[in-house]
C-alpha cells in the first residue's frame, strides 16, 4: 500500500506515510509536535516509522509496518458498516478461517481477537497470532467467530 493509503494493522487503523506525509496528514498545527514526538520515538527505538495513526487522548502513534507485513485496506471513511448478527462458533475440528482473516478464538483466558498464519515452527504448519503478541499452536484453540 502506497503513501496515504489507509490500512487495518493490529486491529487499528494506520497510515502510511513518512514524517513530512505525516505531517502534511495533520491540517492542525498544533498537533506537529505529537507527530514529530511518534516519529522521533521509533526512530530512537531503531525502527524508522512508517505509518501512524490517532489514539485515543489525541496521541499520535507512529510505527514501522515494513512492506511484506500482512494489512488489510480500511474502509474508507464514511463508509456505512454493516450490521451484523452475533456470529456463532465455529469449531476448528470443523473448519479453520482464511489464513491471516482477523478473527475471535476461544481460549482458557477468553475470547481474543488472533489470526490464524503459516508458521513453520508450529506443529501442523500454522499458528494462532493473538493481537497481544502471543502465538498459539493450532491444536490450542478449540473455536473461533468471525
Amino acid at each position: 500500500m502506497g503513501p496515504g493509503c489507509a490500512f487495518t494493522w493490529q486491529d487499528h487503523v494506520w497510515t502510511r506515510a513518512t514524517l513530512d506525509q505525516a505531517l502534511t496528514a495533520t491540517p492542525d498545527r498544533r498537533a506537529h509536535p505529537r507527530v514529530l514526538a511518534a516519529y522521533l520515538a521509533a526512530t530512537q527505538r531503531g525502527l524508522p516509522a512508517t505509518a501512524f495513526r490517532w489514539a485515543s487522548g489525541e496521541t499520535c502513534v507512529a510505527e514501522r509496518v515494513d512492506p511484506d507485513v500482512l494489512v488489510y485496506p480500511a474502509e474508507p471513511a464514511g463508509s456505512p458498516s454493516p450490521v451484523l448478527a452475533p456470529e456463532a462458533w465455529v469449531q476448528t475440528a470443523d473448519r479453520f478461517p482464511e489464513l491471516g482473516r482477523s478473527v475471535t478464538i476461544d481460549t482458557d483466558a477468553g475470547p481474543l481477537a488472533a489470526r490464524l498464519l503459516l508458521s513453520d515452527e508450529a506443529s501442523g504448519g500454522a499458528a494462532w497470532h493473538t493481537a497481544r503478541g502471543e502465538h498459539l499452536d493450532v491444536d490450542e484453540v478449540s473455536r473461533w467467530r468471525p
